[in-house]
């Protein structure tokens, strides 16, 4: 009978939601401050997926910390920017460092019923003094990462050494090149030995060299070509049917910006080659549904 009371599953959901919240970025914060490691890694291989498991955590975090009562939203939420914002500073990933902030602004304006009107132009204006500040705190890490950036744009017409915008570009080619060879979808194996020859062909594509026994860092290409037609329109239409849900029935804020950060991130990444990534996503998803107040379905019919 309690199981089926749909406030106290919402109130179990957003408890369990800022638990969660809370532990991942005190964890975050000890491994990059205490421990002083260069980029937070949360004990996962790759310092990316650690940055796009944090900020599906901590978007579901923000909405359900907000939805408690209190009259210190505004206060609440500048903090918890942050904290949060900080710990994704500290992994070092810079397509997160660019794209949280706008993800969070998203869900704020995307809010209804829980964030007043003044109170999200307060936050609206805020933001930029609060991006300030966090990046002030970690001022060396994001200019360590800037550099990496400058000197990959420097090198881009070297035809060795390690370049991730050139080997992010280099796949791309690849991926297209494969894919529009094999349609209906190939193997890896098969599309490796493609890519293979294709950069005897073009030595300006060795970039890609690296990854090809791994993935092609941008999820609609690598569907592409690994599955085909079939693998685009799927992955597509999972996109679509995300942004549609967070908008009917009800609006929800806290999917829409989750499944905005899988589009934005897919773009530079492959978050579903990640079991780990795959599975904080769906359970970032299911939890951004269960923390929204269902109507009674008599009121769904009003």
């Amino acid at each position: 009978m309690i199981l089926n009371d749909r406030h106290i599953r919402q109130r179990a959901a957003i408890i369990a939601a800022v638990i969660t919240g809370l532990a991942v970025n005190a964890y975050a914060v000890y491994q990059g401050i205490h421990l002083d490691i260069g980029r937070v890694e949360l004990n996962y291989d790759r310092a990316t997926v650690a940055a796009y498991i944090i900020t599906a955590v901590n978007l579901v975090f923000i909405k359900s910390a907000l939805l408690f009562r209190t009259r210190h939203k505004v206060w609440l939420f500048a903090l918890l920017f942050i904290v949060t914002y900080a710990t994704v500073i500290l992994t070092g990933t810079r397509a997160a460092m660019l794209a949280y902030p706008v993800l969070v602004l998203i869900q704020v304006l995307f809010t209804k019923d829980v964030i007043q009107r003044k109170h999200k132009i307060i936050l609206f204006t805020a933001l930029p003094l609060l991006l300030v500040v966090s990046a002030l705190a970690f001022q060396s890490k994001i200019q360590t990462r800037i550099q990496d950036f400058k000197q990959n744009i420097a090198m881009m017409h070297e035809k060795q050494g390690e370049n991730s915008l050139i080997s992010r570009l280099s796949m791309q080619t690849v991926a297209v090149k494969t894919g529009s060879s094999a349609l209906a979808g190939e193997s890896a194996e098969a599309r490796g030995e493609k890519a293979e020859a294709l950069i005897k062909q073009h030595p300006g594509l060795y970039g890609a060299q690296i990854y090809l026994t791994v993935h092609m860092h941008n999820e609609m290409l690598e569907n592409f070509s690994i599955k085909g037609l079939f693998g685009v329109i799927s992955l597509a239409a999972l996109y679509l049917s995300l942004i549609y849900c967070s908008f009917r029935p009800e609006r929800n804020a806290a999917l829409l910006s989750v499944g905005l950060s899988l589009i934005i991130y897919g773009l530079s990444d492959v978050i579903f080659f990640s079991t780990e990534g795959t599975l904080l996503y769906c359970l970032a998803i299911i939890f951004s549904i269960m923390i929204m107040k269902q109507p009674h379905p008599a009121e769904g019919r009003r």
